[in-house]
């Protein structure tokens, strides 16, 4: 799960968000880069805080990694985020990473 706050008094509208995972391919220094399925990609009105969810079940590429293979492949998380500032009429994108020793 990962929240995420509007610091700003004003509201976002059409909020949708991206959730990558990105890991080194076993034996190689090339990563791999894949979507993320989320219980939930857009909300249309985001006046404060929002719990982005990742299910990690048998179809997660997640499942099963343990906190050795998630160092040992380098693992990161790319948020991506898209919404419209109504205060502004602006288009708004934010993106973070998460690297392999900030997951819990």
């Amino acid at each position: 799960m990962i929240r995420v706050v509007n610091p700003q008094k004003n509201e976002l509208l059409e909020v949708k968000v991206d959730l990558s995972v990105s890991f080194r391919k076993q034996g190689s220094q090339l990563r791999e880069f894949h979507n993320l399925k989320l219980e939930r990609n857009m909300v249309f009105f985001f006046p404060s805080v929002w719990m982005i969810g990742h299910p990690i079940d048998m179809k997660s590429l997640l499942y099963k990694m343990t906190e050795k293979e998630v160092e040992e492949r380098n693992v990161e998380i790319l948020v991506m985020i898209k919404a419209f500032d109504e205060s502004s009429s602006l288009t708004l994108y934010s993106r973070f990473f998460y690297k392999a020793d900030e997951i819990v």
